[in-house]
């Protein structure tokens, strides 16, 4: 790199020309610093200047005019501090913020600061701050990390070209890894962007904090270009992948009930996993009116708000057709037994109710426990569930100090009486579909749904088994009807445009046929 001898520098209208006392690359950060440093030697003596400049350009400039100062012998105005917020302090905010404020609900609020988590890391020293979700679904910020030390103001373009460009390391140009790859970077740099949204700066920061220009056309992080990447289109299973798909999936029905009431919600009915997983049999219903006017009965599931749960978008509470027999499927699927995942009711005490009295009124319970290879709580249950009566509570302590006569094995006739059987908690009226109160309201069946994919479905290529599904299922509503505008009303897309650009698949391939006038035959 060519030498600068001469810097020009502009204060205000006032341009100044001075010597390059630092070259670019002697400008850095050291020691973890967030701050940009310069050294040269006066008098035999080390000086070191100090910038907090955003970019390492601007810094040079500043830290060559500082250089330029101390030697004219001018006194510089004392540098203030930054008055901008640290990334801690904006995420307390954020997260704090009221729904007029900032309209994402928690869990989008908790997703964009963790891929600002991503954007920002290595520009400070620290750990990675820590979310922590409290019972009542409001999301906290335990620690704050490399974030106490990193300041709105060290936000810049360059941050933002620094990620994509590093999530792009190794990827080859125009190959369909690298422009996925594109898209992910993109995405993930937008979510992070989402923090610093105009609607968040206008109603939130702005009144708590003074805030650097984000928007600025040359150093402003949120003007930051994205990276080119071509759109993938959707490109349907094989006819034969789909055919070996529907033959064996029905083998799940009996084997995992709520896995298969997932395949048929995504595949057909178009659900994305979301709405899935808060699908309740409240939202199937008939259609209040027959669109196609035939005596025909015509099903429909209607994905709407469920107490914490709102679609992302407004398009997304619609009402989407359901083919006659997967109505009926999802229907017979609420009676469908489902394989217990109640612990207390897996046999791990293998004794007769006449030896686990024997038991507990001849040894103390931890005794026993041990010797079962339980808990004293798994003991005490089983006691309960085959009806055998316990020794009052220290009744082992009155034995040993000679206070009560020692067993020896010996129960009293009473003993074993009649088992107690815990009432089952009814069900909810309004259940879902997925069995979620098994599992505190959680569930996992879209993980064995593409489990069970990848060891049972020979030529499945996707990475995605879920989603690939729906657009399966909307793909053949935009084939079946002719209409993209209806597969779009189905899908509950936002655009009509996403519809036909991404799921046109079949519609495309399907075979024109174009009756010739009468009189051409």
């Amino acid at each position: 790199m060519k030498k600068q001898t001469n810097l020009t520098i502009k204060n205000g209208d006032e341009t100044e020309t001075i010597p390059c006392y630092f070259q670019l690359e002697q400008c850095v950060r050291r020691n973890g610093r967030t701050s940009w440093t310069a050294r040269k030697t006066f008098k035999g003596k080390r000086k070191e200047f100090t910038s907090d400049a955003i970019d390492q350009r601007s810094a040079w400039r500043d830290l060559n005019q500082q250089c330029h100062d101390f030697i004219s012998g001018k006194k510089r105005d004392e540098v203030k501090r930054s008055t901008s917020p640290t990334l801690t302090e904006i995420a307390h905010a954020y997260l704090g913020a009221s729904k007029s404020q900032i309209p994402a609900n928690q869990d989008s609020r908790k997703a964009s600061l963790g891929a600002l988590k991503s954007v920002t890391e290595g520009l400070a020293s620290g750990n990675d701050p820590v979310f922590e979700k409290q019972k009542n679904g409001i999301v906290k910020l335990v620690s704050g990390g490399f974030w106490d030390n990193l300041r709105v103001d060290k936000l810049s373009k360059k941050v933002a070209r620094d990620f994509l460009d590093g999530r792009i390391l190794g990827y080859v140009d125009n190959t369909d890894e690298g422009h996925e790859r594109s898209r992910g970077a993109k995405d993930r740099l937008r979510q992070a962007c989402s923090v610093f949204s105009e609607k968040a700066r206008n109603e939130l920061y702005n009144e708590l904090f003074t805030l650097p220009d984000l928007e600025d056309s040359e150093t402003g992080f949120l003007k930051a270009p994205y990276l080119p990447a071509r759109k993938k289109r959707y490109k349907a299973p094989k006819k034969a992948v789909v055919d070996q798909i529907l033959s064996k999936i029905g083998q799940l029905e009996t084997e995992d009930p709520d896995v298969y009431a997932c395949f048929l919600l995504e595949y057909g009915c178009g659900l994305s996993w979301g709405e899935v997983m808060h699908a309740r049999y409240s939202w199937l219903d008939e259609a209040e009116e027959n669109i196609v006017g035939d005596s025909t009965t015509q099903y429909v599931i209607a994905v709407q708000p469920d107490g914490n749960w709102v679609p992302k978008t407004e398009n997304r509470c619609r009402t989407a057709n359901v083919p006659d027999e997967i109505f009926q499927s999802l229907v017979d699927l609420q009676h469908a037994p489902r394989p217990s995942n109640n612990k207390a009711e897996d046999p791990k005490v293998q004794v007769s109710a006449e030896e686990l009295a024997r038991l507990v009124w001849s040894k103390p319970a931890a005794s026993v426990a041990e010797e079962l290879g339980v808990t004293t709580t798994t003991v005490a249950n089983y006691c309960n569930r085959l009806g055998v009566r316990k020794p009052e509570n220290g009744f082992c302590t009155k034995v040993r100090l000679g206070q009560s006569e020692h067993p020896n094995g010996a129960v009293p006739a009473d003993a074993i009486g009649e088992p107690q059987i815990a009432a089952k908690a009814s069900k909810p009226t309004d259940d879902y579909i997925l069995q979620r109160h098994r599992c505190n309201g959680k569930t996992a069946a879209n993980r064995r749904l593409a489990r069970w994919f990848r060891d049972n479905i020979d030529g499945w290529d996707r990475r995605q088994v879920g989603h690939e599904l729906r657009k399966l299922n909307i793909s053949m509503v935009i084939r079946s009807t002719g209409s993209v505008y209806q597969g779009s009303k189905h899908a509950g897309h936002s655009d009509i445009r996403v519809t036909q650009e991404v799921y046109g698949d079949l519609l495309e391939k399907q075979k024109v046929q174009i009756p010739m006038p009468k009189n051409f035959q």
